[in-house]
This record gives C-alpha cells, sequence and structure tokens, in this order.
C-alpha cells in the first residue's frame, strides 16, 4: 500500500492514499477513541452525504461533476472537520476533535457588529446584501432590548420619557398588596413593570436581553445595557445554544423558566472560540476564526420555545409556539415550522464574504435571518385570505365576509396580548357618504374611540380579533400589565385554518355605492398606544373594493 499523505485541518486530520481504479471515494471517520458511527460525511456545500457504519467506514460511488470535492465530517460531540480537497479514488481518514462538555460562565459574548469589535465582529464576514447580518439588523430580534413599546411598558413612561406615577396598592385579604386603578386626577402615561415593582428588575432580560440575563436572570435592569448584552437577541447568543429544555407533558417552557433559563448554552473557555448551526458541513479552513458544531435544533421550531410561549401567574400570556405546536402545521409530514415560514430562503448563495472564505452554495440551503414578522406587509398578507360578496335587495346592501387564517401555524394574531386584527366594512353612496348601518357586528371599545382619527375604528362596521386579557385586582380590560394577575375574558382570535364568516347590512338608495373592506394589523390597542405615544400605523394585510350600481 502507498504510504499516506497528511494535510493539516481545523478541527480534522485527513489522510489521503493512492487513487484506486474505480475512481470512487471511500474512508473512515474517527475520534479520540476509536471510529465513530453514525457519523455524517458531506461532499462541502453540496447535498451530497453519506453516514457511517459501526465501523466509522464511508464510501461515495458517485461525487458531484467539475471541481474537486472537500469533505467535511460531523458527529454529535464533535467539532465539524475538513473543508480540504479530497480526490476521487483516493482513501480519507478523517479524524474529529471533541468540543468541550461544559459551558463557560466566564465566556463575553461578541458583538455582532465590527465596529464594537474589529476582529470578531460578525459584520466583518457576514455583511452583504441578503448575508446573516445585514438580515439581522433589520429584524425585530436585533432590537428587541430596544425598542420603544418595551421599553416604555417595563418603565412606565411614555416615548418622551415622561412617567405615571407610582402604583397605588390596597392590601387584599387573601392575596396581600393588589394595585389599584390610576388616579383620574393625575397624569397617566401607561402602566409599567418598574412602577409595580420598583425593587425588582424582573425576568424580562431573559428574552428580550439575554447575552446580559443569561447568569443573572432576574436582576438585569434592561434600561442599563451597552455593548453586546444592548444588541437584543445577537449573534453570538443564538450560536452558543445547543439545547432547550421543555416540559415532556406540554413540550412547553417549564414554568418560571422564560428564555435563557430554558436553553442550554455551550460557551466555550478562554482560548478557544466555537458557534453552533443548523449546516453540517461548515467548516473553518483558517485558524483563529472558531470551530463549529453542528446543532439541528436551530432548524427546529423547539428552538423558538423559550421565548415565544410564557405564563404569568398561571395563565399563558402569549404562545406562539404552543399554538403551533397544537395545530396540523405541527405535523412533520404535512406542516412546517417556525423557521420555515420566519426564515425562508434569503436568495442569497453564500454564508459568508466571498473574500473570507464563504463558499458558493443551493440557495435553498441558506435562511434569511431577516426573520419575516409583523412589520413586513407582503408578508403579513399572506396570512390571511379575505373573501367579499355584495348584493343589493329591496334597498338593502348586503356585505358578506369570509376571513381565513391559511397562512400562519399559530393564532391570528399572536404573540403579544396588545396584538389585534381588524375587519373593517365601509358603504358609501355615489357621493361618498357613509350609508345608514342597519345591521352587523361593528368594532369594540378597544378597537379606538374618541375623534375621527383613523385609529378610532370603535362601533364602525366590522369585526375585531384579538385576546383580551384583564388585570384581576384594577378590573382593567383589555390590560397590558400581563406581569401581574390576569385571567382571559375573551379570545377572538382565529386558529390555523379557522374561517370566520360576517354579514353586514347597509340601507342603500337606488343609486350606486362603493364597499371597502380592509383587513388591518394593528400592533397595540388604541388607547394605550395614545398614552405611550406610539405611532406605529395600521398594516392592511387585505383590501377588497366592490363597487355596486343601482339595485333592480
Amino acid at each position: 500500500m502507498a504510504s499516506l499523505r497528511p494535510l493539516a485541518l481545523c478541527g480534522v486530520a485527513l489522510l489521503l492514499a493512492c487513487p484506486t481504479p474505480d475512481g470512487a471515494l471511500w474512508g473512515t471517520v474517527r475520534g479520540a477513541e476509536g471510529p465513530l458511527a453514525g457519523a455524517t460525511v458531506r461532499v462541502q456545500a453540496t447535498h451530497v452525504s453519506a453516514r457511517t457504519g459501526r465501523d466509522g467506514r464511508f464510501r461515495f460511488e458517485a461525487l458531484p461533476e467539475g471541481a474537486a470535492p472537500r469533505l467535511t465530517a460531523s458527529a454529535p460531540g464533535f467539532f465539524i472537520g475538513g473543508g480540504r480537497l479530497a480526490v476521487a479514488g483516493e482513501e480519507a481518514e478523517l479524524v474529529l476533535r471533541p468540543h468541550p462538555e461544559a459551558d463557560d460562565p466566564s465566556y463575553r459574548f461578541v458583538s455582532a457588529f465590527e465596529a464594537n469589535d474589529e476582529e470578531h465582529g460578525c459584520e466583518r464576514c457576514h455583511s452583504e446584501l441578503g448575508l446573516p447580518f445585514d438580515g439581522w439588523r433589520l429584524d425585530a430580534h436585533a432590537s428587541s432590548a430596544s425598542n420603544p413599546r418595551f421599553l416604555t411598558l417595563y418603565s412606565g413612561t411614555d416615548v418622551h420619557g415622561a412617567s405615571s406615577p407610582p402604583t397605588r396598592y390596597f392590601q387584599h385579604p387573601d392575596y396581600g398588596p393588589a394595585a389599584l386603578p390610576p388616579e383620574v386626577d393625575r397624569p397617566f402615561f401607561g402602566p409599567g413593570y418598574r412602577l409595580d415593582y420598583p425593587d425588582s428588575a424582573g425576568n424580562c432580560a431573559a428574552c428580550h436581553a439575554p447575552a446580559a440575563a443569561v447568569d443573572a436572570w432576574d436582576g438585569t435592569d434592561v434600561r442599563d445595557l451597552g455593548g453586546v448584552e444592548a444588541e437584543g437577541v445577537t449573534c453570538d447568543f443564538c450560536h452558543k445554544v445547543l439545547a432547550v429544555e421543555l416540559d415532556p407533558g406540554t413540550r412547553r417552557p417549564l414554568d418560571g423558566r422564560p428564555g435563557v433559563l430554558s436553553y442550554g448554552l455551550l460557551r466555550p473557555p478562554e482560548g478557544e472560540q466555537l458557534f453552533s448551526g443548523p449546516l453540517d458541513d461548515a467548516a473553518q479552513e483558517e485558524e483563529g476564526r472558531g470551530a463549529s458544531v453542528h446543532v439541528p435544533l436551530l432548524e427546529e421550531s423547539a428552538f423558538c420555545a423559550p421565548c415565544h410561549s410564557a405564563s404569568f401567574w398561571g395563565v399563558r400570556v402569549y404562545d406562539s409556539y404552543g399554538e403551533w405546536l397544537d395545530s396540523p402545521w405541527s405535523d412533520p409530514e404535512t406542516g412546517s415550522t417556525c423557521q420555515g415560514c420566519h426564515m425562508p430562503a434569503s436568495g442569497a448563495t453564500r454564508l459568508a464574504r466571498a473574500a473570507e472564505g464563504g463558499l458558493e452554495r443551493a440557495p435553498e440551503t441558506l435562511s434569511s435571518h431577516r426573520m419575516l414578522g409583523v412589520t413586513d406587509a407582503a408578508f403579513m398578507a399572506t396570512a390571511a385570505e379575505l373573501e367579499v360578496e355584495v348584493d343589493v335587495d329591496g334597498g338593502v346592501l348586503v356585505v358578506r365576509s369570509s376571513v381565513a387564517n391559511r397562512g400562519t401555524g399559530h393564532r391570528l394574531p399572536s404573540g403579544s396580548p396588545l396584538r389585534q386584527v381588524l375587519l373593517v366594512v365601509d358603504a358609501v353612496d355615489a357621493g361618498g357618504e357613509p350609508l345608514d348601518h342597519l345591521a352587523g357586528p361593528v368594532l369594540p371599545a378597544w378597537a379606538g374611540s374618541g375623534g375621527p382619527d383613523e385609529r378610532r375604528l370603535a362601533g364602525r362596521p366590522g369585526r375585531g380579533y384579538a385576546r383580551i386579557l384583564r388585570d384581576t385586582w384594577s378590573g382593567e380590560a383589555p390590560t397590558a400589565s400581563f406581569w401581574r394577575a390576569c385571567v382571559e375574558e375573551s379570545d377572538s382570535r382565529l386558529e390555523p385554518f379557522a374561517v370566520d364568516s360576517v354579514e353586514h347590512r347597509f340601507a342603500t338608495l337606488s343609486g350606486a355605492a362603493t364597499v371597502e373592506v380592509r383587513l388591518l394589523f394593528r400592533r397595540a390597542f388604541a388607547g394605550l398606544a395614545d398614552l405611550k405615544g406610539w405611532d406605529d400605523p395600521d398594516l392592511v394585510m387585505a383590501r377588497r373594493v366592490v363597487a355596486v350600481g343601482a339595485s333592480p
């Protein structure tokens, strides 16, 4: 047998032997203690892969045409290794290096921004149109610790810094201190967690600022963050996750274990670096950039569970993950994961800049880090279907509207209990004057009242879809103070695949009329938005306009 030629790799040794007549490629994957069964060997950046048998051996009968292939190998407990050239007809031996077993809490997270960390900032290699950094910085996760709705609710101020007075309490004989409604003769700028609990930072940072809260989950004041800790759900945090702990019975996070408390991290010791990710062939050729660990969890819905399913005082306040779990969308055969909808392929063909070693890949293998959500009009337009039928019968205009939750894997709307979807039905005559509304549901008070502003929709023909929580002690409903003891007063949201049909009747003369039906998404209840100074516009999810002529 010919002598072996060693090639130095990051985390792997690859030994090539003389070519064989049949041109196949085979070899063995080994760990420190011998052959590794069940390891994945891949022709890097392709769909061509093989699994090792009990003896650690693998074989490729056919290889992609074109450039000489690069082999990688991955296995649980080991860094991904390889990435150097291999030649068909030659035997290969891949020796993988085990990754650390224990999380090191002394690790300091790396900033996403090159300006904050010129040597290691994620932006340095992953910033270019379509690449992960440029997507992430536009995503809500990047501003989870700094968006004004979150911070003003946490602090009890409006967007200009004006603060509501401290919460007053009465002593309930059975439950102790219970909050009183705000005083009507004092300026009020909405509720705030720190007004209710001035001596407690709370656990909000466990989801909104995990890099800060990972070792101080109940002692991190989100108003005092800086550097990487203020980057919200920053890149380096997600790519240090190795596991998620869920309740085996409910498959949801355990009560009292939000965010960082349910994630299993693997932060490396000083002098080392590692990144977890969903690609099993993300081997690094150059020393000093850190090695990668294959973690399939990052493309599973369970990865999202710790921050998208939470209970307070025994009430499941938001549960996008659990709603998905209970729906047909969670069927592995016919459904979709959270990432499948919110992190679709971006169209990029590289994970990193070509100049930084980013390999050309099939675009469907690279997920967008823009993480589409409620700020994206085109994405929201795919969530629901709106159908409208209009008839004129004996001087009565009949409008039948149908709203279907066809495009989401959870209820519509989902997430924050402040969100609503509003069906608004308008009918006007030829001169643009509203027709008299004869019958059909109208939008509730929480849709906004008190003036001609477009947010003042209460009493207009339509339907509201929302989950209404009521503060047990103050009686406020809908309440934004879900950190207090609350109960569910109503839930009119649409479950996945549910259809809601509603009919409205208007008085019409013999002339023409125009019907406009809109489906709007709203980030927060109008009254609360007024108090806080939030100015997020309603997002039009769907709109139908139907013109009718003279009645027969």
